[in-house]
């Protein structure tokens, strides 16, 4: 049933949009580290592999991230205020807008991937590795961007919940075709499998993807008491509303762009310190994204009720939620922290199997989950920009972060002591406080609170 988040607690509210959002996106990210812990069954090789194929493929998210962050503001307040045909407009213009450019995207990289991943790696079986991955899931794109968008698009309107099933099933799906995929002998129940390796790994995340893609599909067009979409949501472009889609979030685009280059420029200077501790930033990666799965479920649950309240006029319910999103996401990060400091090495194995990899891997286990603190701030606060469609502070504390701080750190840590790979880690704790203090300054400067699209 669709929830009018205008009116009642907004804890309660809060707590219904973000935890199946945060059990959603959690599975999903539960998928990654199975998927990673197989992976790491083949070789250290495979997992640096594939941090560098993903890292590469999520550089083209700018695009996703645009449109994306537009889509919520824009069907999150046509919502609140009652506009339900304009918000099924948005959702299907969104949905085929997103595939048409993830189209374009999927066959550029296809083109450019080979002489692209040679910047990070001439090991050839490293190679073969990011070929054998890379090449089906950047031909799935449109699949995997229109997925984003109809998740997204649940959640705006109040379906929290079929969001979390699809994201749930999806990686139910996901960690299931995964061992069938990868081994001759399936772990632990020793039955044949196909053998498939790496591809094996990229093949059973594109089928739960696709599966995932049909079961969204079916739900808007099911619909609910407000909204049910209509073929020509789907089929046509609408310039007028495509113009909107482009530049209500090229902030964030910007941001996510700059970010996503950051990512490649950090992978660039963590590959100096040779293949070893490329794997160490890989299972950081996954770690990192999973403690950022409640985050985000609290920001995006959050910006759809600060839209929403928006939309309606609702100011102090919109700067109250921003507040309790943030005070929830501290809350589970220091207990995380707790953990970490406790079980660094028992971290580490239960992604691979190397010594040497696991204790380079320690400090990084410890460095980076504390750093997460400060990250909860900033994506707590961030729902307030995301739901109001300014987007700028979130940009500006984005690219600061790593651009001006963390990347000259890390640079300098890399040439001034190129035997202590454990040091270079100090650069993702710096980024993580100095974007918590930029995101704090914009909410309090309150712009955000005047903003509509």
């Amino acid at each position: 049933m669709d929830r009018d988040l205008t009116k009642g607690n907004v804890y309660i509210n809060l707590l219904y949009m973000a935890v199946p959002t945060m059990l959603g996106f959690l599975s999903q990210t539960l998928y990654d580290i199975v998927d990673l812990i197989w992976i790491g069954r083949i070789s250290g090789l495979a997992v640096a592999s594939v941090t560098i194929i993903m890292t590469i493929i999520w550089l083209t998210d700018v695009v996703n991230e645009v449109i994306g962050v537009s889509s919520i503001s824009l069907i999150s307040q046509s919502y609140g205020r009652g506009d339900y045909e304009e918000s099924a407009r948005a959702i299907g213009q969104t949905i085929f807008f997103k595939m048409v450019i993830a189209a374009v995207i999927a066959v550029f990289l296809s083109i450019f991937l080979k002489p692209i991943a040679k910047i990070f790696t001439t090991d050839t079986q490293t190679l073969q590795y990011i070929y054998d991955y890379g090449y089906i899931r950047i031909a799935t794109l449109p699949i995997l961007f229109a997925l984003f968008s109809i998740v997204t698009a649940l959640r705006n309107i109040g379906e929290s919940k079929k969001q979390m099933i699809i994201m749930t099933g999806s990686a139910v799906v996901n960690i299931i075709l995964d061992p069938i995929m990868m081994f001759d002998v399936i772990p632990i129940i020793g039955v044949k499998g196909l053998g498939l390796g790496v591809f094996g790994a990229a093949l059973a995340t594109v089928i739960s993807n696709v599966l995932a893609f049909g079961l969204g599909m079916y739900y808007l067009f099911k619909g609910n008491s407000r909204i049910k979409m209509k073929v020509r949501d789907f089929i046509r472009l609408d310039w007028a509303m495509d113009y909107k889609l482009l530049t209500i979030g090229l902030p964030m685009g910007v941001e996510n762009l700059l970010r996503n280059f950051s990512a490649i420029v950090v992978l660039k200077l963590v590959a100096g310190y040779g293949p070893e501790v490329i794997a160490v930033m890989g299972i950081g990666n996954r770690i990192i994204g999973f403690l950022m799965m409640p985050l985000l479920g609290l920001s995006m649950g959050g910006s759809t009720i600060v839209g929403q309240n928006l939309g309606k006029g609702n100011i102090d319910r919109s700067k109250s939620t921003a507040k309790i999103s943030a005070a929830f996401g501290m809350l589970v990060m220091i207990s995380v922290t707790l953990i970490s400091f406790s079980y660094p090495k028992e971290i580490m194995k239960i992604f691979v199997f190397e010594p040497n990899i696991i204790e380079m891997g320690i400090p990084m286990v410890k460095i980076i989950i504390f750093s997460m603190i400060f990250s909860a701030v900033s994506f707590g606060i961030s729902a307030c920009f995301m739901g109001s469609g300014y987007n700028f502070p979130y940009s500006v504390s984005s690219i600061v972060s790593k651009w001006v701080f963390q990347i000259p750190i890390m640079y300098y840590i890399l040439k001034t002591y190129p035997e202590s790979p454990n040091l270079i880690w100090y650069g993702f704790l710096v980024a993580s406080i100095v974007e918590m203090g930029i995101n704090l300054y914009y909410y309090r400067e309150g712009t955000w609170l005047k903003k509509r699209v």
